[in-house]
């Protein structure tokens, strides 16, 4: 197919040309061939952009680039109060910084893996240069980092790190997060203003476990790195990527590291907590009640109105005293109160009180339910024997959280924190 493409032009058949190109690209896309073969991809758009360009058009692949180098997609994630670090869809080596911060092998230094940075710049730094630094500074296991120059780059040095150390090319975390806090560390007193780091081990590590470790290796040391120099000048850090997937988990897991994602983490595992204690407490086995508990953990620490369906005996009242323990207000006061209990013409003054200005010779200050209870939890045992008007009024209150009292015109702005009410099947 590339002999096909090849000779439309030299015939000077560019449309044509582009056109098998496309269809050919199109193959390799649909046969899953982009992540394995790699030198087709690269040949059949080397040879649409050559057409492209000799048709007199601005190629596809070209224009995108460019409009990438000059607007890169641009994300920054704050480790730590004021310090940031900033991902970059952008390839490495076009990323104008101070110094680059990478891997290599311990033994065979830059030429370990094809799809690794490392072995990207044996073929854009003399090997005479590489060799000379190596033997040079031959304590840069001790020492955490090798410093190689690089006149002829973008990027005029970079600090490499030792850190891969088997034949399968896994890297070694202890070293990792050493070898990245030294480099740092250099960075800052060379006065440097960016560093670049490309995305380390993502290309020669296959396991996403492995992968994740390496990230959260390099989120913790730079974490460390912030904390110890939160009152110096110290350059700003960005991650240029090529590949999207490595893009996302680094911030993914970056901002698990975050201020925010360990708020969102603590308050993910407390709510985990909340809905196993529910759980248990429900000794139920029934899978659809457990998934209305697990859904009743996000409602409980919330000015939420609970329903309590159920029949005499199976334990309403336990349940809702239970809510209110494993709520933020179980340290206020819980009140339950059986409306079966009360005559008809009192459950309406008990419940929403009553103004002492109006009666003579009466105890009390005539609080409601809700006032005795604010900020905790009221829960109205066998509501459905109240009469129409106390539902009535109760139904005003859960509108608009106000109560009337009886023969009193003023109308009491409250706040209540949970409300469980029970209705008797």
């Amino acid at each position: 197919m590339l002999d096909e493409i090849i000779k439309l032009i030299e015939e000077k058949k560019y449309p044509a040309a582009i056109k098998e190109a496309d269809a050919e690209f199109e193959r390799l896309i649909f046969t899953n061939r982009l992540d394995t073969d790699h030198e087709a991809c690269e040949k059949v758009l080397a040879y649409r952009v050559i057409a492209n360009t000799l048709a007199g058009n601005t190629d596809d692949l070209v224009y995108h680039n460019v409009w990438k180098l000059r607007f890169p997609h641009k994300e920054s994630v704050e480790l730590f109060p004021g310090r940031q670090v900033h991902l970059l869809d952008m390839n490495v080596l076009l990323f104008k910084c101070d110094a680059w911060i990478n891997v290599f092998h311990e033994n065979k230094y830059f030429d370990y893996s094809e799809r690794s940075f490392s072995h990207t710049l044996i073929h854009r730094v003399p090997k005479e240069e590489i060799a000379n630094a190596i033997n040079l500074q031959k304590d840069f296991i001790k020492r955490g980092f090798l410093v190689l120059e690089h006149q002829g780059l973008i990027t005029k040095r970079s600090y490499h790190i030792p850190a891969v150390v088997t034949n399968e090319n896994e890297i070694d975390l202890t070293r990792l997060s050493f070898g990245l806090k030294e480099a740092l560390k250099y960075s800052k007193d060379m006065k440097h203003k960016t560093v670049g780091i490309p995305a380390i081990g993502m290309a020669t590590n296959p396991s996403m476990g492995k992968k994740r470790a390496i990230i959260s290796c390099i989120a913790e040391t730079l974490k460390e790195f912030f904390i110890e120099n939160r009152k110096k000048e110290i350059p700003e850090i960005y991650f240029p990527f090529v590949n999207i997937n490595s893009f996302q988990i680094f911030k993914e897991i970056f901002y698990s590291f975050s201020l925010h994602g360990q708020y969102l983490t603590n308050i993910n595992k407390k709510l985990t907590e909340t809905q196993q204690k529910l759980i248990e407490v429900s000794r139920s086995k029934n899978p659809k009640f457990i998934k209305r508990l697990e859904r009743l953990a996000y409602e409980i620490n919330e000015d939420s109105t609970i329903l309590i369906l159920g029949e005499t005996g199976v334990g309403k009242s336990y349940i809702a005293e239970e809510i209110h323990k494993l709520s933020n207000r179980e340290l206020i006061k819980f009140r339950a109160l059986n409306c079966g209990s009360i005559i008809p013409q009192d459950l309406h003054t008990e419940i929403f009180g009553f103004d002492p200005k109006s009666y003579t010779n009466v105890k009390g200050n005539g609080d409601s339910i809700f006032e005795v209870c604010e900020g905790g939890t009221v829960f109205l045992d066998e509501i459905t024997n109240a009469n129409l008007f106390v539902q009535q009024s109760l139904l005003t209150f859960l509108d608009k959280k106000n109560i009337k009292k009886e023969e009193c015109l003023r109308f009491s702005q409250l706040m209540l924190g949970l409300f469980l009410v029970q209705i008797k099947i």
